[in-house]
């Protein structure tokens, strides 16, 4: 519930790259249809690709797609065996992981 206080206007929402009404609603069924497809992205990194991708130049959009494409990562995922945060993998079965969630901190519950 909002309260309208006289003399006070509400906040209106940033629009840093000056979009316009329609440009605003095709932003907003872009990004809803994006975390549609994509539930587990954080909704602030979809905005930002879809600023960089609608703001951007064609030929600067190739060039960063052809450099992605051809030249590695400097940064390793979790499971690669370079990576310091690899772990091998443990053959753990469902029935030992339920054992173990009993015995988070949030599942004992004291009377």
């Amino acid at each position: 519930m909002a309260l309208a206080v006289p003399g006070l206007e509400r906040k209106k929402a940033d629009n840093p790259f000056k979009y316009t009404e329609d440009e605003l609603t095709d932003r907003k069924l872009a990004l809803k249809t994006m975390m549609e497809l994509w539930p587990d992205v954080n909704p602030m990194h979809a905005e930002w690709v879809y600023d960089m991708c609608k703001n951007t130049p064609d030929e600067q959009m190739k060039e960063i797609k052809h450099k992605v494409e051809t030249e590695p990562s400097r940064f390793k995922t979790v499971n690669d065996p370079t990576s310091h945060l690899y772990e091998e993998a443990k053959n753990i079965s469902s029935e030992s992981w339920k054992q173990g969630k009993k015995n988070y901190v949030h599942n004992n519950k004291q009377a």
